[in-house]
């Protein structure tokens, strides 16, 4: 897969089986963009990778989302507003890529990495308790 710009660790897990395959799946997809990067690879080619990866962070958050209402968890609207932080970050990236008027550079690496790392640690681990106890684990 190339080089490993951000590894997943056991301390990114939430203790839910499924938000964990999606954080991993951010992560691998958050890899590929870095070694898209490092390859030189076409502008066109990387703008559709950023536009996967916040395809699949909006499913992603849409999931949690949906815990987070079913279980009435205390701290969502909070969390949603991260995600939509995060949402409104990415596409601004894209959108300059696209006009052309910015490449994907470390600058984006660095916010998507620390992003993720900060949000997992910080914020989805804040639920793992409500989640677990309402059965999802």
């Amino acid at each position: 897969m190339g080089a490993e710009y951000m590894k997943w660790t056991d301390d990114l897990s939430v203790n839910v089986k499924e938000l964990d395959e999606q954080h991993r799946k951010l992560i691998d997809m958050i890899n590929i963009l870095y070694n898209s990067i490092k390859e030189a690879t076409d502008r066109h080619a990387m703008v559709l990778l950023l536009v996967g990866l916040a395809n699949y962070a909006a499913s992603h958050f849409a999931d949690e989302e949906k815990y987070m209402s079913l279980f009435n968890y205390s701290g969502q609207e909070l969390h949603k507003n991260e995600h939509g932080a995060f949402k409104d970050k990415v596409l601004e990236f894209k959108d300059k890529f696209e006009s052309g008027k910015a490449s994907i550079s470390e600058e984006v690496m660095v916010f998507l990495q620390d992003w993720l790392a900060r949000h997992i640690t910080g914020t989805d681990k804040k639920y793992t308790q409500v989640f677990n106890a309402n059965g999802l684990s």
